[in-house]
């Protein structure tokens, strides 16, 4: 993952989308305001070990999987993750 603001919004992003259907449920958006806090706070960084630190999310095991194309901001690996908001568990 390449450091920077589009890094962190990517991740951001990842992990917010997916677990929209979740919040609009009546989950807990708590536990969503809290992960993407946590993404945006100024102690994040956005790299393998930053992202493996967040507590609602279990990754993949290392290493990545290399993408065939890279994405436009330079991104070439992806890693598969299961964040647990509001008692789901979204791949």
């Amino acid at each position: 993952m390449r450091s920077g603001s589009a890094a962190t919004v990517a991740v951001c992003i990842a992990l917010s989308v997916p677990v929209l259907p979740a919040v609009a449920a009546g989950q807990p958006e708590d536990e969503l305001a809290a992960t993407v806090r946590q993404v945006l706070g100024k102690t994040f960084v956005p790299d393998w070990q930053g992202i493996e630190a967040l507590k609602s999310v279990d990754w993949a095991p290392l290493p990545p999987r290399m993408l065939q194309n890279c994405l436009p901001d330079g991104g070439c690996f992806a890693r598969q993750g299961t964040a647990h908001i509001g008692g789901r568990h979204v791949t």
